[in-house]
Parts: structure tokens; sequence; C-alpha cells
């Protein structure tokens, strides 16, 4: 199903503490990676913590894998059918890179180890111009898959098992899951549209959309660390032809200005959740976009990681280089709704916003953990999620606070909450 959405614009505002702006630059890491290939597609394995790089549309199937500092690649005892047309992305609920070889119509996945082809349906079959575009749903736990099959924009999306068909969309582009708000967002052909798993809506837009010129296979992941959608093309409107980045903070396409850009393609990039920074490979070189790294975050940043399933435990990695030796609070709570910090009430909205208020029920707590930042400046808490099959489906929020007595309201600084969906 498809519609558009009005034009209604809520502004929201937020008070947390005042932090300097960090520039945002290109970073050529390695002038090695993997040789130049013609339909790469890549993913981040947050389990392994691994960039995952696949090309398979010569007669050989390659798999590398990067953690930071040095490419390897693998030699599986199977691989994904070569040559073909993939695209993937990794499930977090199953811990497994999904890929897709859409000419074939199979599903297969990767363990770190080997790839082993799913006996499932049929696979959607999509076409290779343009190439097919993967992510995953967290909320919902679903790989969203779009591309060009038997009718234009198809939508698919697979759940560990089935693929199902899910509609059409009017446009093709690079896409991405955008948890901030919950929503798998595609940009092209000068359009924004998200998913919510049932409806295509065009997203109202403040300011000018991305010209469609940033062409040449331009590519989209999610910068957690931050909350922002990141496409990255080349601006196919003069030479040197370079990369450009335009980041989507849920209301207006924002194109950032850049001192470097690779020149490299075809390119791929994804998201390094552990070091918290875009990876960018094509051509034999690799490059990262993120902060200028001698400046450490100014305020506290959260990532959830390993799988929430019931009778598991989640860990929650905390890290506030600025304020070492400062006392910190964390909680997790069933759904939203309000946690005592300070002598304040934290809302965690449905939204994954803070909302601060001074009443409201406190709901159920997983765990109150409270301690010093240390000298490293990254703390970690777990979260033993209880082994009750009616949590499954139910979404996690989790607040970390650093505090300071002689704060407003004793609280220094409030990390973004990170919702996380229990699975079974």
């Amino acid at each position: 199903m498809l519609i558009q959405r009005p034009a209604i614009f809520v502004v929201l505002a937020l008070l947390l503490p005042a932090a300097g702006v960090r520039a945002q630059v290109w970073t050529r890491v390695s002038p090695s990676g993997p040789p130049r290939a013609t339909l790469p597609t890549a993913a981040y394995d947050a389990a392994r913590q691994r960039v995952v790089w696949f090309d398979g549309a010569n007669s050989t199937a390659n798999t590398w894998e990067w953690d930071g500092a040095t490419w390897t690649m693998r030699n599986p005892a199977t691989s994904p059918t070569a040559p073909g047309i993939h695209t993937m992305a990794y499930d977090a609920a199953r811990e497994r890179i999904v890929l897709l070889e859409a000419s074939a119509r199979t599903t297969w996945e990767w363990d770190g180890v080997t790839w082993t082809q799913r006996a499932a349906g049929p696979a959607p079959g999509l076409n290779a111009i343009p190439q097919p575009f993967m992510t995953y749903d967290a909320a919902r736990q679903r790989v969203v898959a779009i591309g060009n099959g038997s009718a234009l924009g198809e939508t698919w999306e697979w759940d560990g098992s089935t693929w199902t068909f899910g509609g059409n969309l009017p446009i093709l582009g690079p896409i991405a899951y955008d948890a901030a708000r919950q929503r798998t967002v595609v940009q092209g052909s000068g359009l924004t549209f998200e998913w919510d798993g049932n409806t295509w809506t065009q997203a109202p837009v403040l300011g000018p959309q991305i010209p469609p010129y940033v062409g040449e296979l331009p590519q989209m992941t999610y910068d957690a660390a931050r909350g922002r959608l990141v496409l990255a093309g080349r601006d196919l409107r003069s030479p040197p032809r370079n990369t450009e980045v335009w980041e989507w903070n849920g209301s207006a396409w924002v194109l950032q200005p850049l001192l470097t850009k690779p020149g490299v393609q075809p390119f791929r990039i994804a998201y390094d959740e552990s070091r918290r920074t875009v990876v960018l490979a094509g051509a034999g070189e690799t490059w990262e976009y993120g902060f200028t790294p001698q400046q450490p975050p100014a305020t506290p940043w959260l990532e959830v990681q390993g799988a929430p399933r019931v009778g598991s435990t989640v860990t929650l990695r905390l890290t506030a280089a600025m304020d070492v030796g400062r006392a910190f609070q964390v909680a997790s709570s069933l759904g939203s709704g309000t946690i005592l910090v300070g002598t304040r009430r934290i809302g965690l909205a449905a939204d994954g916003l803070f909302q601060v208020s001074v009443g409201g029920a406190l709901p159920g707590i997983f765990g109150n953990y409270r301690g010093v930042v240390p000298a490293s400046g990254v703390a970690s808490a777990s979260v033993a999620i209880p082994n009750v099959q009616v949590l499954v489906g139910v979404t996690v929020f989790s607040a970390f606070v650093t505090l300071d007595p002689a704060a407003s309201f004793g609280i220094r600084g409030i990390a973004l909450s990170k919702p996380f969906t229990i699975s079974p």
C-alpha cells in the first residue's frame, strides 16, 4: 500500500548539556581492501564486530571481513551462487548476515564461518539494474528488500524463514532503517519514502530533497551514535565526481561540507557499531566517515550488544569520555514510561526521545545500575531478561545518565534511548 503523508511538522525541544560541535571528515584508514568489483554488497555483523563484504557478480564468490584494522579474505566451505545479483543485511535477532541472490532466487546466511543456503520457499527475483537494496527493521525483526522484479519497486520482507511480498514503491534507491524513528527509509529520484511494515509513505521534507544527480549506485546507512541516516553518492555534475554526503535527521536532508572526498567507485558503506564510524570500501581502498578522532564524545552515548531473547542477558555499553570519575545511572524499562534519575523522572517515549517530567508512574524495571565512569571512559551494565514468554515482542527502552549534584536537577548528560524488541 502506498500513501502520501500530509506535511505536518512538530518541533521538539530537548534540554541537554551544551556540547561542542565536531567536524565530519572522510579519512583513508587503509590503502588496501577488497579489489574492484562490479556489484558488491556489504553489511556490519554486530555479533562478531566485523564489516562483511561480498562480491559475486563475476564467476568467483569472494567474502571479506574488516575488523577495523585489517581486511581478511575468508575461504568458506560453501558460498552463494556466482555470478549473480546479490544484496545483504544483518539480522540482529538471529545474529546472521542474510544475503539474497536475486537472479537465482536463493537466500543465504553467513555465521562468521561459512555461508548456508536456507531451505525456504522461493526468494524474490529482482533485477541487476539497479542493484537491489536491503536493510533490517530492528523493531519488527524483518529484513526488508526492494528492487525491480516482475513489477517496478517491489518490496519484500524476510522473517527468518519466509519471504513475504509487501507491495510496490514508485521509486528505487538506497535503503536504511532509521532506528530512532523506527522507519525504513528509501531515497531516490529526488523523493523520500518511509516504510512502517504496512505502507510506503512519502515523507515531508524541510528544505531541499537530494537531487537525482547524486547517482552511480548511492549507498545509505544509519549512524546510531548520532541518530542520522548517512547517504553517500557521487556528484555527477562535473569532474572529479568525488563522493558527497547527505544526512537525514527525520525531517530534512542536509548536504555535509567535506574537506576530503573518496574518489573510489564502485563503493559500499556500512556502519561499524563498535567503533561508531561509517566504513566505505571499494577499489582496494578503505575510508571512514565520522568525527575528528582527537576529540571524544561530549555527551554520554549508549549502545546495546547481544541478541535480546527471553532468558538471555543484553549488555549496555556506556561511553562517556568527558565524564570520567562522575557517577552514572542506567535503567531499562518495559515499554515507554518514566524512570527516577536524580530528582527528576525521565520519560522514555515510544519514539526513543526523552521527555522530562515531574510525575508519571514507574514502569517495570529490569535493573537499576549505578556506578562511576572509569578512566577508560567506557563502562558496561547487563540487563537480564526474564525467561517469560509473554515478553516476546515487548520493546525495552534504556537510559544512561551521568549525574552531577551541581547541575540542573542533578543531571549532567543524557544518552539517547536505545530501544530493542525481545525475541523468543
